[in-house]
């Protein structure tokens, strides 16, 4: 109840003094996620962002787990830090089920995809430095983005700006050995409009055996091959020549030393490599007034050799993928409507390796697999203005995933497993807005959708690998929402919603041994909830968000695999109340400084609901102020987080072997830095 009670009172505190105006100023927040731009205010369905200035402000920019928290129903935690575990991002109960990477979710980094076929995202190659706009599309359209499209993160990075040429240098270091270098060049010469940046960074790690070091080099051009046409093309490079895994930690372990690696974890130098290689466009044309398409293309490759305590995996995967959208606008008897067609084709290959692990080494080769998944997927959407004030929207989608993999053991006895598995569903959705009055937003919408399961989930069965696991289902599941959209004022925003997602053959994580799970289908889920975002401008040059969710994720018929009814349990790793607060003070506009809170309520590590992490409440600072030196701008921040030092869980590993659920968050550290532009 801790969590409501802060909703209360900083509700009460915000709005007073709050008054309706007259003349009202929508967000200036255009979101692009719905597949056609329209501002945030006016979407039918739940979405929020994030922009640049809370992307970029005395952020370390390390994942996206440092922006997300602002945004409600996002659950998103670094994992303490750990490089070797991507970022672990929930949405109203999406991606609870992850071990690594993110999944039941589409990711997008400037309209290229960052998931693959089989519906794992590789965040880890994306660079914060450069991302300028974060969409989060939460509502039932995110479903006709096809497989794993529980919801959809849209990530666009910064262009090169206006000056023929500008460049900037930013240093930036802080705790636990923390050093990170950035340089971006960019600018418009005629047509053409380029930015290129790299950057580096190191760490020694919050935890032991958790140093990292991570390096990026990133290019975007766009030119303007007519008046109605343009081409941006990318190329993304990411190399990670190591990032050790602590491993999580049992309750016993946890208390005792938080900073401590798990023995196992540490014995067999468990850890990650990793480099990435990418390239993409983006084609868009107008062919006439309100009609016009888009073509995307990208083409990747990916070499990953990741130590677990007991395993080696080392595979090599080849990605590609084209997409096509055309985007019609018409008007009959004085009512628009807009139609989108589209198709996406996504394709991977991999070849994987696996060996034992002796004492940190590659030891004996016990399998070899070479893996194919195809995704295709047809859609249309409509909106359709019915009257001025009524909005519908709707469409549906195709998909078709197909995995297909020989399975070559040979040790401890030779076997030859060639196996397919095939997925197909239709997705649809549809929402209506209502607008009584200028300045409210009523809307509401159901979708349907599906979750196959990731590659690395088939392979995995709970008596170990062996081809494709037959038995495993692909997760079907209805997201309904409903919420209200205010402009209270100027410069005071505020939405709300409620949910209920209805999920059947739930993907439930179980542990085989230390670094590796398998899955199961659990009978039936329920995820239901409310969300809170108000945004608000106070007197003095102060202004406030608050972001806020609660969340009841409940098994509703599930027989685990003990021989034992879950059912009315909670799902694992979801916590009922999470909460976000920041006050900021921005006097001039060279300065700025901020104090946020974020809450998270006790979180259970198990399906039987018997071990659990305590909730927690931590205090950030961040200040920063721009100097104008010789002509030339720098900028000095620094940031504090964990202000008070809470010892405290930021993230479980769901049923984990031997009770190690915990993944410890760091305490009290501190984040300073400059950057020179000129």
């Amino acid at each position: 109840m801790k969590g409501i009670g802060y909703v209360i009172l900083l509700v009460l505190t915000v709005s007073s003094g709050s008054s309706l105006a007259q003349d009202m100023e929508v967000p200036p927040i255009v979101i692009t996620a719905t597949r056609t731009e329209k501002p945030l205010f006016e979407l039918s369905t739940s979405a929020g962002t994030v922009e640049k200035e809370n992307i970029q402000t005395a952020l370390p920019n390390l994942q996206p787990a440092d922006v997300l928290s602002r945004i409600p129903g996002v659950y998103a935690q670094d994992r303490g830090r750990n490089f070797a575990q991507d970022a672990k991002i929930i949405i109203r109960g999406f991606g609870a089920r992850t071990q690594f990477g993110v999944r039941e979710m589409k990711l997008f980094w400037d309209g290229v995809p960052l998931t693959m076929a089989d519906g794992q995202g590789d965040i880890d190659k994306l660079d914060m430095s450069f991302i300028k706009h974060v969409e989060v599309l939460k509502g039932p359209l995110a479903v006709l983005y096809g497989n794993s499209a529980g919801s959809v993160i849209y990530f666009e990075s910064e262009d090169g700006g206006l000056k023929p040429i500008s460049a900037q240098l930013k240093i930036s270091g802080g705790s636990y050995g923390f050093h990170k270098e950035n340089l971006r060049l960019g600018g418009q010469v005629e047509r053409l409009n380029y930015m290129f940046g790299l950057t580096t960074l190191y760490t020694t790690g919050f935890r032991d055996h958790s140093s990292a070091r991570r390096n990026y080099a990133n290019l975007k051009t766009m030119v303007e091959v007519t008046d109605r046409s343009s081409l941006t093309l990318f190329l993304h490079l990411f190399d990670e020549p190591f990032a050790k895994d602590p491993g999580a930690l049992t309750k016993a372990e946890f208390e005792k030393d938080p900073k401590q690696a798990s023995p196992i974890y540490k014995a067999n130098d468990a850890r990650e490599i990793i480099q990435n290689r990418e390239i993409g466009f983006l084609y868009q044309h107008e062919l006439v007034q309100n009609h016009s398409f888009k073509v995307t293309g990208y083409l990747g490759h990916r070499d990953f050799t990741g130590y677990t305590p007991v395993i080696v995996n080392d595979f090599g995967r080849d990605y590609y993928g084209v997409g096509f959208n055309w985007l019609s606008k018409f008007k009959v008897a004085d009512r628009r409507i807009e139609t989108t067609l589209g198709i996406d084709t996504d394709f991977m290959k991999e070849d994987r390796n696996n060996f034992q692990n002796a004492s940190g080494n590659k030891g004996k080769l016990q399998y070899t697999q070479n893996s194919d998944v195809k995704n295709l997927g047809a859609y249309a959407l409509v909106s359709l203005d019915i009257t001025k004030s009524l909005q519908l929207n709707g469409g549906a989608r195709y998909s078709k995933v197909n995995f297909s993999a020989d399975y070559n053991r040979l040790s401890p006895s030779a076997l030859f497993v060639s196996s397919e598995r095939n997925f197909q569903f239709t997705s649809w959705a549809l929402t209506l807005s209502y607008k009584p009055i200028q300045r409210v937003n009523l809307y509401t919408g159901v979708g349907r959708g599906f979750i196959t399961p990731t590659l690395i989930e088939l392979i995995n069965s709970p008596s170990g690998p062996g081809g494709l696991n037959q038995n495993l289902k692909a997760s079907k599941f209805y997201n309904y929402e409903a919420g209200v959209k205010t402009l209270l004022g100027q410069g005071t925003y505020l939405d709300t919603a409620v949910f209920l997602v209805k999920t059947s053959d739930e993907l439930i994580p179980k542990q085989l041994f230390p670094g590796t799970n398998y899955y199961v289908n659990a009978g039936k889920t329920e995820r239901k909830g409310v969300e809170l975002y108000l945004t608000h401008e106070l007197p003095f040059n102060l202004y406030t968000t608050l972001s806020y969710t609660y969340m009841e994720a409940t098994f509703k018929d599930f027989i685990d695999t003990d021989g034992l009814n879950k059912s009315g349990r909670r799902v694992p790793g979801i916590p009922r109340h999470t909460f976000f607060y920041e006050l900021g003070w921005k006097p001039t506009k060279n300065f700025i400084a901020s104090i946020d809170v974020k809450y998270a309520d006790k979180i259970w590590a198990d399906n039987s609901n018997t071990a659990s992490a305590d909730s927690y409440t931590i205090v950030n600072l961040k200040s920063s102020y721009k100097f104008d030196i010789f002509g030339y701008n720098l900028d000095a921040f620094f940031r504090i987080e964990n202000l008070f030092d809470k010892k405290y869980v930021t993230s479980v590993v769901p049923n984990a072997t031997g009770g190690r659920y915990y993944e410890p968050g760091p305490g009290r550290n501190y984040y300073v830095g400059m950057a020179l532009s000129f």
